[in-house]
């Protein structure tokens, strides 16, 4: 890769055991459905597709040994986050959440 800070517009390879390898930018291991999908492609976050992916993007990439792991989730109910802390061994975690409103009249 030219430059180590540009990921639009990648995508990942497989490794030798057909698993996806987390692209790197700034020194950082990165993946993403954004890497998977067409960049003019919407996808349509339901439930169980989110979960499904989450688990794929956890279990299904080949990622070296972290010291911290950092996910973007889109909104939801907190079923991805509880599926997450039920699925991988953590040592701590922070959550940090922003709060968007349905409506002006709720500002």
């Amino acid at each position: 890769m030219a430059d180590d800070s540009k990921l639009e517009g990648l995508e990942p390879e497989l490794d030798s055991n057909n698993r996806l390898m987390p692209l790197t930018a700034y020194g950082v291991k990165a993946m993403s459905m954004g890497f998977l999908v067409p960049q003019d492609s919407p996808i349509a976050w339901r439930g169980l597709m989110v979960q499904k992916a989450m688990n794929q993007l956890l279990f299904e990439v080949s990622w070296p040994k972290l010291e911290l792991l950092i996910l973007d989730l889109p909104p939801g109910t907190g079923d991805v986050q509880l599926t997450i802390t039920q699925s991988i061994q953590l040592t701590g975690r922070a959550c940090i959440v922003t709060i968007s409103y349905c409506s002006p009249s709720q500002n």
